[in-house]
């Protein structure tokens, strides 16, 4: 662990909570920073910088998320918001966001009644009709595809939508 993580007061043999990812050359680093979004979660994240490699997205740590141009729906810009899912990479084994959120989705029967109290976000996908954001329990997103009129379950991190969305600059 890089010594700007370790917290003040902190002896060799001292438990440490970590987020370890790897870096460029494939080395294992641990921060104690938080991600915004963790491994098996949707988000919405702000694209940093596009290169020829793909987007960047500010997911809460020093590394950005890399959301590779073939995990991409449109090619995003630099200062766009996306709703990602973060997933390990099989191949390279590094984390990495994917905005093609369909293939991450799993059918659900929605468990609301008439009158319960609900949160709402837009979605900027062409086969989302409405999100529906639970407050109770784990954070959880039900979503309306309206290619389909398929239900399906996500879990959500709230945290990380009333900075990043809003019209596009």
């Amino acid at each position: 662990m890089p010594k700007k993580y370790i917290p003040e007061g902190k002896q060799i043999g001292d438990e440490v909570e970590a987020f370890v990812y790897m870096d460029s050359e494939d080395r294992p680093v641990a921060t104690t920073e938080k991600p915004l979004v963790q491994v098996g979660q949707f988000g919405a994240l702000k694209v940093l910088e596009v290169n020829e490699l793909g987007a960047f997205a500010d997911w809460g740590v020093l590394k950005d998320l890399l959301i590779p141009y073939a995990e991409q729906r449109e090619n995003l810009e630099e200062g766009q918001s996306v709703v990602v899912y973060v997933y390990l990479d099989k191949v390279s084994r590094r984390i990495v966001g994917s905005a093609k959120v369909e293939k991450f989705l799993d059918t659900y029967a929605l468990d609301v009644e008439e009158g319960d109290e609900v949160d709402f976000v837009a979605f900027d996908d062409a086969w989302t009709t409405h999100v529906i954001l639970s407050t109770s329990g784990e954070p959880t997103a039900y979503v309306t595809l309206s290619g389909t009129g398929r239900l399906v379950e996500l879990p959500w991190g709230f945290h990380q939508l009333a900075p990043l969305y809003g019209p596009r600059s």
